[in-house]
């Protein structure tokens, strides 16, 4: 899936306080330009999915990457994605969001 290049730079302006890469120590981060997916073997995931759509950034030194949870992020929407957020409310969605990305 493409992401929406005017939500990822929102995001990142908003959200990215990462630094260094961990492994090469550069600061040289870059988004793929697909999501990714992540199986969620059990329990389904927040949108009642199998699996969980994630951003992927990766460093262009060394290669290294990180996932963020792309429904989290707001790069895309689960087809119940809102009636989680209802059913659970914000606590219950930020642990989700902790645990998944």
């Amino acid at each position: 899936m493409e992401i929406d290049t005017a939500k990822l730079n929102e995001w990142f302006s908003e959200k990215w306080k990462h630094g260094a890469c961990p492994v090469c120590e550069t600061d040289l981060w870059a988004p793929l330009p697909r999501l990714g997916m992540v199986p969620n073997i059990n329990p389904p995931g927040p949108d009642g999915g199998n699996v969980v759509p994630v951003l992927l950034i990766h460093c262009t030194n060394c290669g290294y990457m990180l996932s963020v949870n792309a429904l989290v992020a707001g790069m895309v929407k689960g087809p119940d994605w809102d009636s989680e957020l209802a059913k659970y409310g914000p606590e219950q969605v930020e642990h989700v969001a902790e645990t998944s990305g």
